[in-house]
């Protein structure tokens, strides 16, 4: 908070763009559901017509230093699970950087937009925005309400009376819009157009892989889809290897979207990924 005081009293200098900034971010850390909810804010805001472009961190990622735009060719690795799963997901302009005010100098210099949205950015005061969406855990909240590293939070709870729009994945509380995930399809890695509703591997072993920060609430999915799938969970951003899925040859492997871009280039395995909305 001590940052936030400083921007406020302008001692450091925060840059403000002509175009509506939309910050979606949290308090805590952890997965919360802000990727799902930057995919859905985008495609509903492009669906009223506006230009969106979309600024991302690039966790991870080796290649995040300048503005980099990401295309249908870009590799995860190099510049973000994240940032690759939300262009897939919206089409829209999505920029990768670690400095969210390059990133939207970048966007405001080389495209027409009418609103840009920040993946994660609740905490760079740097950039001003107009909007600030803060997305929480629904079962696990903000835990002992300790900072890092005695508990979970990035900022004082008190951040919350400046938050525009609140957002509970699962089990919301007053004042909250709640986040629910529903399975679409699923479909295959190597054909991307071979697609089969969530039911086409009831009944059949299988094999679930998630580098989430939550692995468990991908498996719960499954499960309540009448799947039983073996579980390996792995950590949050992982970069996969061959020898992650030795065993597993001759067993389809049902991932997250956001693991399955950075598995395309893995030959031998029999991939399937999940689109969920």
């Amino acid at each position: 908070m001590i940052r936030k005081f400083l921007y406020e009293k302008k001692i450091f200098r925060a840059e403000k763009f002509d175009l509506p900034v939309i910050v979606v971010g949290n308090i805590t850390v952890g997965g919360t559901g802000k990727t799902s909810t930057v995919i859905w804010l985008a495609n509903y805001l492009t669906g009223k017509g506006l230009k969106v472009g979309i600024l991302c961190s690039g966790y991870g990622a080796t290649d995040n230093q300048l503005p980099t735009q990401i295309t249908s060719s870009s590799n995860a690795y190099q510049v973000g699970d994240e940032a690759v799963h939300i262009f897939r997901r919206t089409k829209c302009v999505v920029v990768t950087c670690k400095h969210r005010v390059e990133s939207a100098r970048f966007l405001k210099q080389n495209f027409a937009l009418d609103v840009l949205i920040c993946d994660d950015g609740l905490q760079h005061y740097q950039l001003v925005r107009d909007i600030e969406i803060n997305v929480v855990n629904g079962e696990k909240r903000f835990g002992n309400q300790f900072f890092l590293p005695a508990g979970p939070l990035r900022e004082p709870m008190r951040r919350l009376k400046n938050i525009d729009l609140k957002i509970s994945k699962g089990a919301s509380k007053s004042g909250e819009y709640n986040l629910t995930y529903r399975p679409e399809y699923v479909y295959a890695l190597s054909v991307p157009s071979k697609i089969e509703p969530l039911t086409f591997f009831k009944g059949k072993e299988l094999v679930a892989v998630a580098g989430i920060a939550n692995p468990e609430e991908f498996f719960k999915i499954l499960e309540s889809n009448g799947l039983r799938p073996v579980k390996k969970p792995f950590p949050d951003h992982h970069r996969f290897k061959t020898e992650d899925f030795f065993g597993y040859e001759n067993l389809p492997i049902l991932m997250t979207e956001k693991d399955a871009v950075k598995c395309e280039g893995i030959v031998g395995y029999d991939f399937w990924s999940i689109s969920l909305e």
